[in-house]
């Protein structure tokens, strides 16, 4: 399609492609004319998250910045996140219910019939019966009521107010290049209530975000101090355990007393086996000693007073052996010991009147002798005795000790995990305290700019609206036509008729819209085409032949009209009109050329008579249709009887007429004349 069928095609289109843009635009003029105004303003926030004191990277210049983004992005999320809108919402609310000058301000500037029918007295009356704060606190209670309450479907409901969360998500939050600041923007219809909106959602923000940062740091050590706690406590209960079970065991440093333990039952050992031995061996010398001394010494030496006396030295013996075994002293240091070895040395020597032995030796050197292996005897025995019942006593407190150990480890054991455990979570809680703190320091959000009350309203969008809807109509109707040109399956024009059937066309009618003198011309432009058909066909055909002209995908009214038109205005004397439907064979003149409108299609339904007489056939078709596969059947059947065939176009519209028949005679100015021979000259 060239420029010029382009700009022939909108102006032929033209109540579509402007009268109905402009009948659009008018409205929408009309429509907008009782737009309420809308305010803008700003609040400024130094966030201080690149460039702030930070005590965690104090002496360090480094900057993550993605941390960085990650925290703006948290800013901003909170900003625009639904809980806060929700709080800036009922707080909003009951600063109207509490404040009559600037409810009656927005109701005038909104311009909303909703918000007049929602905050009537009645509904103002009844929820600020209280405080604003206690008002603010009514407001969440109504709205945890559920979805049928009238707080909640004013709030989360489909009415555009300036408590709805879906109006607060006119919140937008930037940052300001790349520095700290934040930005957030609002826009309201109504002054006093854009600059409170940013004043509440700044407030909101600013606990909320900081709630959230050092509620964090406030969870993890109330965490980190109560299992701290609990580690104490248990550290304390098994230090209290392992104090009570040394304190019952007589435990002071278990591994020295059980090394002393150790030791001293091997030295008891010992000193049983050494007094073993000694004791043997007095005994086996005294033996040898009584065989000298014979049988009547020893008699003598059995008397009454000096057992008696060696009876009570063993007795003495006996309870002075453990001191003596514990502290290693001589029992001749025990003044009763020595008064009885004393007496029992009188006694035996009241015997010394025996002078000699048998073998020849001094009696009294022999009873000297006795008397001290049987003093060392005795003696030996009495510690022999008093230290094995001392080593009965001793393997019980070694029996004592033995298991203690287990038990005494697994105590320290518990001891020492409880005490690693409580020293874990102080560091953990001395971080986070130390975390905390950071925090409290580095968390220093500060408003720079403060929203301001703005005076001048936003530039109306009106005049936007109204281009915006101007253009838009004119695209989409230029688009339509454009693809219903395209789209276009009709025959259309004389060459497009060419590429589809191969049939040449004989001439072409247009439609019949045009102005009577525009109409009259073409007319004699198709009728004289007409007639250079009919002169060819005469030239070529011999008397007595037969042009057939047949309706072929036309209406019954535009064949009337049409062939009519034909008829009434051929001015060729060759041809005769005198034959038509069933008259064809009848009145077939031999003399000059016969012209026959027949309603016959298909070649079988003339005959062989009347085909062999055919000079032309030409076909009468409506431009404006399509040829279908039935239609293209018939061609291809008198394509194949080798027949002249011509084709007679009919409601040819005006852009494909004027390529076939020259321009349609119109009044055009010299401007409009001279535009187009431009057009044609450089983009045709």
């Amino acid at each position: 399609m060239s420029l010029i069928e382009l700009i022939q095609l909108f102006l032929r289109n033209r109540k579509w492609t402007i009268f109905f843009p402009v009948t659009v635009a008018i409205v929408v003029f009309a429509l907008t004319r009782n737009t309420p105004r809308t305010y803008s303003s700003e609040t400024v926030i130094y966030t201080g998250i690149a460039s702030g004191f930070n005590p965690d990277n104090a002496f360090d210049n480094k900057l993550d910045f993605h941390a960085a983004n990650s925290r703006f992005d948290n800013l901003i999320n909170i900003i625009s996140s639904k809980e806060t809108r929700k709080e800036v919402a009922v707080q909003l609310l009951a600063f109207m219910l509490h404040h009559d000058t600037a409810r009656t301000h927005l109701l005038l500037s909104a311009k909303n019939k909703k918000l007049s029918a929602i905050l009537t007295n009645d509904f103002v009356l009844e929820h600020r019966k209280q405080s604003e704060k206690a008002t603010i606190d009514s407001l969440l209670i109504s709205l945890e009521a559920g979805s049928e309450n009238e707080i909640y479907k004013l709030i989360f409901g489909n009415i555009s107010t300036p408590f709805n969360v879906s109006t607060l998500a006119g919140l937008h939050a930037v940052r300001l290049n790349s520095s700290d600041m934040l930005k957030i923007e609002y826009t309201s219809e109504d002054a006093l209530t854009c600059k409170k909106t940013l004043d509440l959602a700044t407030d909101i923000f600013l606990k909320k975000y900081q709630g959230v940062r050092i509620g964090e740091a406030d969870v993890a050590l109330k965490y980190f101090m109560d299992q701290t706690n609990m580690a104490k406590a248990k550290l304390a209960l098994s230090e209290e355990t392992l104090k009570r079970f040394r304190s019952n065991n007589g435990v002071i440093n278990y591994y020295e007393q059980t090394k002393y333990v150790a030791d001293q039952k091997d030295d008891i050992e010992k000193n049983a086996t050494k007094l073993k031995m000694d004791l043997q061996g007095y005994r086996t010398a005294l033996a040898k000693l009584e065989e000298k001394l014979g049988n009547r010494t020893l008699l003598q030496l059995q008397n009454e007073k000096i057992i008696s006396t060696r009876n009570q030295l063993a007795s003495e013996f006996e309870k002075k052996g453990l001191a003596t075994v514990k502290t290693g002293m001589a029992i001749d240091d025990n003044h009763s010991i020595s008064d009885l070895k004393g007496e029992l040395k009188k006694n035996v020597e009241s015997l010394y009147t025996i002078n000699n032995t048998t073998e020849g030796l001094q009696g009294k050197d022999l009873l000297n002798e006795w008397l001290n292996l049987t003093l060392s005897e005795d003696e030996t025995q009495s510690k022999l005795t008093v230290l094995l019942s001392y080593q009965k006593e001793f393997e019980k407190v070694f029996d004592r000790f033995a298991p203690l150990g287990s038990d005494l480890s697994k105590l320290e054991r518990d001891v020492d995990v409880s005490e690693k455990e409580y020293l874990s979570l102080l560091h953990s809680l001395s971080q986070a305290v130390l975390r905390k703190n950071n925090l409290q320091a580095s968390e220093n959000i500060s408003i720079v700019d403060s929203a301001d009350l703005p005076m001048n309203p936003n530039p109306s969008k009106r005049f936007l609206l109204v281009i915006v809807s101007l253009l838009s109509c004119s695209i989409i109707a230029i688009v339509i036509l454009i693809l219903k040109r395209f789209m276009d399956h009709s025959i259309s024009n004389p060459l497009q008729l060419e590429k589809l059937t191969g049939i040449g066309t004989a001439t072409a009618f247009t439609k019949r819209n045009l102005l009577p003198e525009a109409l009259r011309e073409m007319d004699i432009r198709s009728l004289s085409r007409w007639d250079n058909i009919l002169d060819e066909a005469g030239n070529r055909c011999e008397p007595g032949s037969v042009t057939y002209l047949i309706p072929f995908n036309c209406s019954h009214e535009m064949i009337k009209s049409e062939i009519d038109q034909i008829v009434t205005r051929t001015t060729n004397s060759k041809f005769s009109w005198s034959i038509t439907g069933q008259e064809i064979a009848s009145n077939i003149s031999e003399e000059g050329f016969n012209l026959a409108i027949t309603d016959k299609k298909y070649p079988e339904q003339f005959g062989a008579k009347l085909l062999s007489r055919s000079c032309t056939v030409i076909f009468i078709m409506d431009a404006a249709k399509k040829i279908d596969e039935y239609e293209m059947q018939i061609i291809e059947k008198w394509k194949a009887s080798r027949i002249s065939l011509k084709a007679v176009l009919v409601n040819v519209n005006e852009i494909e007429i004027a390529k076939y028949l020259g321009e349609i005679p119109k009044k055009r100015s010299k401007f409009r004349a001279y535009l187009k021979r431009q057009i044609i000259r450089y983009a045709a």
